[in-house]
């Protein structure tokens, strides 16, 4: 149950005529949440101790005490050199009843100092808006429209020791050449296998691709294809593999700056594509920022990250190796256990035999493979393992 109170009521000759608020915490609580210094961006405005303790008829000292009890209930916090005072609760208690409404709040954000304190503010209150709005891309998109232009500004001051190095001062026009040019068409079968079984029926095509080192050297593919043989995502298709990659939500805006980077297809779309790598870099870099903070500088890195772009080539390698290797080792892990002729595969001595046509069944170059019961499949048999420089013992049914 709420209750609204009319801003007008502070400047009421009826009201002023009445005995003041004394100096307490409580009063000052019901003051800081909906006095005269407040702004439309809930809980977030600029004010002085003595400006409030003189609007209040109080003296200064009273005031840093009620202010200290208020304080220390962690029910606001405050940059007092930029005197900023922000109230985390307020937003969820006024929650904005429409887009239009935090559109709104984007003169009274121009009146605020530009402090750390305003930063962690703005990151708690996106989140405490996808809480209430989880479905509401509309408020999501309002928000990050007021908000995000000072986050990005921000970022250097607040991440000092690795964004600068990061961040230079244009945007490219487009990915570097090591990204632009060709790659193979299609993945091994191996890797679309193994994205099978981790449930993903998402395009397994991703970049083949090479090191600086083998590039410098003449060897390898480069990564990406040519304008010329790319497919043009739309806003909405960019969109929806931003979130299917990420789970971020991206404005038109947004959406556009990445389209502009003229990404293919198989960097675009899929479970190894250039919005994942971007994605798991930030995640693994700054592992304490929010959720918020971390789709922030993910922005960020997709469209300046220059390194980033550079290094994602190597990432897809790293990945489709270790996809290839968990295949094999769950394919070996799970051997067979009905021989094509139809009769059941024992182990036997180490060995996996039919039980019908006695041949033997062992895993080599990531599958299973089949040894006939006679004397040139046995003799094949050993040659295999001796170039392996394996011991092997035949069980006895040859």
């Amino acid at each position: 149950m709420y209750r609204k109170i009319e801003m007008a009521m502070w400047g009421d000759e009826k009201f002023k005529a009445l005995s003041p608020m004394k100096p307490s915490g409580q009063d000052l609580w019901i003051y800081l949440l909906a006095g005269p210094q407040t702004g439309i961006i809930p809980g977030l405005y600029k004010a002085g101790h003595a400006a409030m303790a003189e609007e209040l008829g109080w003296e200064l000292e009273a005031f840093e005490e009620a202010f200290q009890e208020v304080f220390q209930q962690g029910m606001l916090k405050e940059s007092k050199k930029d005197r900023l005072i922000w109230i985390p609760n307020a937003l969820k208690y006024n929650p904005p009843a429409s887009p239009n409404v935090i559109k709104s709040w984007a003169n009274s954000l121009e009146t605020l100092p530009k402090c750390d304190l305003l930063i962690e503010a703005i990151s708690s209150m996106r989140e405490t808006i996808n809480s209430i709005y989880s479905n509401g891309i509309g408020y999501q998109n309002a928000f990050d429209e007021v908000f995000g232009e000072v986050m990005t500004k921000a970022l250097p001051k607040a991440l000092p020791k690795a964004l600068p190095k990061a961040l230079p001062k244009a945007l490219p026009k487009a990915l570097p050449k090591a990204l632009r040019e060709g790659m193979p068409k299609d993945l091994p079968e191996s890797v679309n296998s193994e994205q099978e079984t981790v449930n993903s029926n998402r395009d397994q095509n991703s970049y083949s691709s090479s090191s600086e080192k083998s590039k410098s050297s003449g060897g390898g593919n480069n990564v990406v294809q040519k304008a010329q043989n790319t497919t043009t995502f739309s806003v909405s298709d960019i969109q929806e593999e931003v979130k299917a990659a990420t789970g971020y939500l991206v404005d038109d805006k947004i959406a556009k700056r990445f389209q502009g980077l003229n990404l293919c297809p198989e960097a675009t779309a899929g479970p190894l594509s250039f919005y994942a790598y971007a994605k798991e870099v930030v995640e693994t870099k700054y592992p304490s920022k929010s959720q918020h903070e971390h789709r922030t500088i993910f922005i960020a890195a997709v469209t300046e990250w220059e390194n980033l772009q550079l290094e994602y080539p190597a990432w897809v390698k790293k990945k489709k190796a270790e996809l290839e290797k968990a295949r094999q080792t769950e394919a070996k892990q799970t051997h067979p256990k009905t021989c094509d002729c139809g009769g059941e595969i024992n182990a036997i001595t180490g060995k996996f035999v039919c039980e019908n046509c006695k041949a033997i069944w062992y895993f080599s170059e990531g599958e299973w493979n089949k040894l006939d019961h006679d004397k040139n499949a046995r003799i094949d048999f050993r040659a295999a393992f001796r170039k392996k420089n394996e011991e092997i013992t035949l069980p006895d049914v040859f």
